[in-house]
């Protein structure tokens, strides 16, 4: 075991353990928007950033480990300048269509730009060229509005073993999307709708028709059905560390799972079986 102290408050936690998860077993609330647990923790969107007495500089606490003594502050003034600039970054590219958007009040990209007080025109600037793909009848992406945190690349790949989506171009113009610039409905994605619940931002959503076993039904928002309860604190709260491949919709998409009667995404049966 290791101790630590965060916050003046001494924690004991396993040696490996991330500065992050030391944290919330303290009770310790440190922001993150990239971060799912043991599927993302490459510390990208740097929400997460705590200062470590002795260390140069900030560290993103999902990537850094625990060590003996060591001294972490969470709410520093130079924790809170740094992690507000970088929510100002985000806007500054961002489609702040908040009223009409389906995650207006279930954002987490919002809800941390209310509690840090951020002004959306400190840097004002050039945007990102992006489009709406919305050929796809299941699932729509609205790039104007990703915030790159990888977390759709890594459930894509990870869990649902499809991987058609990931990284484009570099720098200013990277995006997310299929190789090629293909579009969703030309590659292998089955709407298992996996990249909208994780989702951040709004910038995964689900299309009008989903399928059933009686056939497509069309709803009128490009929402789930009410009793899905979508959403990323969904995915958190039911975690389940024994198997993240259950960490999945039960209901509204991916019919060939929802219908299938042992509950398993064919699509990721067929490619281990082959």
């Amino acid at each position: 075991m290791v101790t630590l102290v965060i916050d003046n408050k001494t924690v004991c936690v396993p040696e490996g353990t991330s500065i992050l998860d030391a944290a919330r077993t303290a009770s310790i609330d440190i922001p993150t928007l990239c971060y799912l647990k043991d599927l993302t923790n490459e510390g990208s969107c740097r929400m997460c950033v705590v200062e470590v007495k002795g260390a140069r500089s900030l560290v993103a606490s999902c990537v850094g480990t625990v060590s003996e003594g060591m001294e972490v502050f969470t709410n520093t003034p130079k924790v809170i300048a740094s992690r507000k600039t970088t929510l100002e970054l985000m806007l500054s590219n961002h489609n702040k269509d908040c009223l009409s958007c389906v995650r207006s009040t279930n954002c987490e990209l919002q809800k941390l730009s209310l509690e840090y007080g951020c002004d959306d025109n400190d840097f004002a600037g050039e945007h990102s060229h992006v489009t709406v793909e919305a050929l796809n009848p299941y699932l729509i992406r609205d790039n104007s509005k990703c915030i790159l945190c990888r977390r759709c690349v890594a459930m894509c790949s990870k869990v649902q073993s499809v991987g058609v989506i990931g990284p484009n171009r570099r720098g200013f113009n990277t995006e997310i999307g299929c190789a090629f610039e293909r579009n969703l409905g030309d590659v292998d994605c089955v709407a298992c709708g996996q990249c909208a619940k994780v989702c951040p931002a709004g910038a995964a959503k689900l299309g009008q028709k989903l399928c059933t076993k009686e056939g497509p039904i069309v709803y009128p928002k490009q929402v789930l059905p009410d009793e899905a309860k979508w959403g990323p604190e969904m995915w958190n709260e039911n975690y389940r560390d024994d198997n993240p491949s259950a960490n999945c919709y039960d209901t509204g998409t991916a019919p060939c799972k929802s219908n299938c009667p042992a509950h398993i995404a064919v699509q990721g049966y067929i490619r281990m079986a082959t």
